[in-house]
């Protein structure tokens, strides 16, 4: 196998680090650097596959500093942001519609409303209104048991605390 230059090789660690298939790699050091490089010599330069254990600790560094920020920092991926996913999603319906593909379109129409309304996202608030605290002592639900009486299908009478005000009027 041919001596790749270091520009190169960085490169091919780069790409590894931010979880390219080898296969993938090959293919852009052919569009990038005009160079045709197999799979295997790909392979030997991931630290974390049996062929890269033998990887120099300066590649190895770059690939763990490369694959650290590509875990935590995932803003420069387009399709992590919700405009670029809005954006692909109207590209679609205007083919769609193009088509006249009425289904496709409603798909498509249903998955851009749960991405604008966040059905796509983990994202809780646990505060209330406004960001304000939330009351303390206030019952997120009041359960109303049947009485303990002779027919026990009865509800409890007025005098449990179940069924009475709080001071929060709940």
């Amino acid at each position: 196998m041919a001596r790749l230059p270091e520009e190169l090789k960085t490169f091919i660690v780069m790409e590894l680090a931010c979880r390219r298939a080898p296969a993938d790699v090959v293919e852009r050091v052919g569009e990038e650097f005009g160079i045709k490089i197999k799979r295997q010599q790909v392979h030997e330069y991931n630290p974390k596959r049996v062929h890269g254990k033998q990887l120099a600790k300066k590649w190895r560094a770059l690939f763990d500093e490369t694959r650290a920020a590509f875990d935590k920092d995932r803003s420069n991926i387009s399709i992590a942001q919700a405009n670029f996913r809005l954006r692909e999603l109207e590209d679609a319906l205007i083919r769609a519609k193009a088509r006249r593909n009425d289904v496709l379109v409603l798909q498509i129409l249903e998955q851009a409303a749960k991405e604008v309304g966040g059905s796509y996202s983990n994202r809780r608030e646990f505060t209330g209104k406004d960001g304000r605290d939330l009351p303390a002592g206030v019952p997120s639900a009041v359960i109303i048991l049947p009485a303990k009486g002779d027919d026990g299908d009865q509800a409890r009478d007025s005098e449990t605390p179940c069924n009475e005000r709080n001071s929060h009027g709940l």
